[in-house]
């Protein structure tokens, strides 16, 4: 099978116009040997990516998501168990939630295992966090 870069590349390379090493640089390297599932997010002035098993917290995702699912961004690529598909901005956007409520079940646990304080983060990752992504306009 082919690896996640090398899928990527035949269907964005044609695509790109300019700043052609956000593909053949940066994401080669993040994608060299990734196996967990992503967002690719590509304009014909460069690309945007989002590695979900990357994320480190709330903050650092918000900002993944900004620019992936910004409007200029009009081709979208989902990658997901060695493949790597197709998608709609829309679909994007749902898989993108999907990950706001994982990565704020994760946090919740990782950060406050002595049950301290759990109202607060709780409020915030499990509903202002996915509150946010809902709020990305989806043109």
């Amino acid at each position: 099978m082919k690896t996640y870069y090398i899928q990527v590349k035949e269907l964005v390379d044609s695509y790109l116009k300019f700043y052609r090493e956000d593909l053949t640089k940066h994401d080669r390297q993040a994608l060299r040997s990734y196996k967990g599932e992503f967002i690719h997010a590509s304009r014909d002035t460069g690309t945007d990516l989002i590695l979900f098993d990357n994320i480190e917290n709330s903050k650092h995702f918000e900002w993944s998501v900004t620019f992936a699912l910004r409007n200029s961004n009009d081709l979208f690529l989902h990658g997901f168990n060695g493949r790597v598909k197709h998608i709609t901005r829309e679909k994007a956007i749902t898989i993108a939630r999907s990950g706001a409520k994982c990565l704020a079940a994760k946090e919740v646990n990782n950060r406050y295992l002595d049950g301290t304080h759990p109202g607060d983060i709780r409020r915030y990752y499990q509903r202002v966090l996915p509150e946010y992504i809902r709020s990305i306009p989806a043109s």
